[in-house]
């Protein structure tokens, strides 16, 4: 489908930016917590830039808040895997923040790798397209701080569907683009009845086919709204299938039409994964 609008007409000055990638390339390339390899660590300056060297048109970073109220850039719940930390992250204050460092990435003569605060991200990163990942519990706090930013046309807010965080939003002076993740029909029709905020895209859950999100008419309909599709090709640690299984895995390991091929022919515009240059070499050899 090719887009004149995306979302409400009334947000278009926001929401040139993301139009005019779509025009331009369908589907677009996300890029989870960016691209991590070698030294290169997620959620960080560099794996921003590194997705953005790999083809990405879209970076999804985590985002974090100290005791202090200061922004980070983790997903919490990997406190062990990479610090041996027993220990919820959400606990610690700024200071105590900036004392990690990922030691599987850094020795002593290296140069030190420790956990980003948001803002040096959003500095570093003005041409890139930010999606915003479980930052809703702080968007009391983190919307107003974003607004310093000026990114309104660069960042993208996702979350879950709860009546909180869209009020929240809706309240908001700023109409940041949001992409809420939808699990059910109610949840999508609970989104598309509110209004004052700028919901752009919508992130549809499916975990079989039996799912009520499973069919491509549910894309075709937000289509028909202008809103954009994302459907994730993502492994993640829980293995639970987030979109048919049509995944990176099989994609990666047998044969990229049984995944990337198949979201593409459902309808996806933007696809979450973590291989943006296979994917994009894929989607190119596919035109």
């Amino acid at each position: 489908m090719a887009f004149d609008v995306i979302g409400d007409p009334a947000y278009q000055d926001i929401n040139h930016r993301f139009l005019s990638a779509i025009r331009a390339k369908k589907p677009l390339v996300a890029v989870h917590r960016g691209q991590n390899s070698g030294s290169i660590v997620e959620n960080t300056a560099k794996a921003v830039r590194a997705a953005v060297v790999s083809g990405a048109d879209i970076v999804e970073i985590d985002v974090i808040e100290s005791t202090d109220g200061d922004f980070f850039t983790f997903h919490n719940g990997y406190e062990g895997h990479y610090f041996g930390l027993d220990q919820d992250i959400l606990t610690l204050s700024t200071g105590e923040l900036e004392r990690l460092q990922y030691e599987t990435f850094v020795s002593a003569e290296a140069e030190k790798c420790g956990v980003e605060k948001l803002a040096t991200i959003l500095e570093a990163s003005s041409d890139t397209i930010i999606n915003i990942d479980r930052s809703w519990n702080y968007w009391q706090r983190l919307l107003p701080f974003l607004d310093s930013f000026q990114c309104a046309e660069r960042v993208l807010l996702k979350a879950p569907v709860s009546i909180q965080w869209l009020e929240e939003l809706a309240s908001h002076p700023v109409k940041y683009p949001f992409m809420p993740i939808v699990k059910t029909i109610e949840e999508v029709d609970l989104v598309l009845s509110l209004g004052g905020i700028n919901t752009m895209a919508i992130e549809i859950v499916a975990e079989n086919d039996g799912s009520e999100l499973a069919s491509p008419d549910l894309a075709k309909n937000l289509h028909d709204a202008n809103l954009l599709v994302q459907l994730n090709a993502l492994n993640l640690p829980n293995r639970v299938p987030l979109f048919l299984g049509w995944d990176d895995e099989v994609s990666v390991l047998d044969e990229p039409e049984k995944g990337w091929g198949l979201l593409v022919d459902h309808g996806a515009d933007i696809i979450q994964t973590d291989w943006p240059m296979l994917l994009n070499r894929f989607l190119s050899s596919r035109k």
